[in-house]
């Protein structure tokens, strides 16, 4: 699979076997594109994670899981979203095993004073917001049999590399979203 310099160089990304990091990656503090072709001739097939936050500009990802359906997962995001009247954002998301994955961006400033992580549960569904320092495996990686896909926007198609959009890094968190992590910062949810 060839890796895109430019989603490299944007990211932080660490080679996974399966959900596991394949090198010590705690010590890397910024992205490198000839760290990441290196590691993709020694681990050819392998899974690919972005590690969250300012190391990979300021990227969060909101993480929402379910031990049930999958549709009543998006529906209560759906609806979290919909309460806090909020438009349909332009931004990249994909499915996981149990549930989905959407990428926003905060600003570092943002990022320095809340937790790596805010969860919050709603019955049978979590929702989890990777605010920093955690690897989110990202397309096109394969978890149990299943294989990740971008999925964007409707719109015209768009040119990919590395089957991520050029057009669409993900879009800076709107208002609605931030509110919803100060809703779990004040609920006492956060950094578990």
């Amino acid at each position: 699979m060839h890796l895109s310099t430019a989603v490299a160089a944007r990211w932080l990304l660490i080679p996974c076997q399966g959900e596991k990091p394949l090198v010590p990656h705690d010590d890397f503090r910024e992205p490198d594109p000839a760290r990441v072709a290196s590691w993709a001739e020694r681990f050819p097939g392998c899974n690919w994670a972005v590690k969250t936050g300012a190391v990979s500009a300021g990227l969060l990802v909101v993480d929402v899981t379910t031990e049930g359906s999958k549709a009543a997962a998006f529906g209560t995001w759906d609806a979290i979203r919909w309460t806090r009247g909020a438009p349909l954002v332009p931004t990249p998301w994909h499915e996981t095993v149990s549930g989905f994955h959407f990428y926003f961006r905060l600003r570092e400033r943002e990022l320095q004073d809340l937790p790596s992580k805010l969860v919050i549960s709603r019955k049978s569904i979590w929702i989890k917001i990777f605010l920093y320092n955690h690897l989110v495996l990202i397309p096109p990686s394969v978890v149990r049999g299943f294989r990740y896909y971008w999925r964007l926007p409707p719109g015209p198609p768009r040119h990919s590399v590395f089957g991520f959009p050029l057009q669409q890094w993900p879009i800076e968190a709107p208002g609605w979203l931030r509110d919803f992590i100060e809703l779990g910062l004040r609920q006492h949810t956060a950094d578990i």
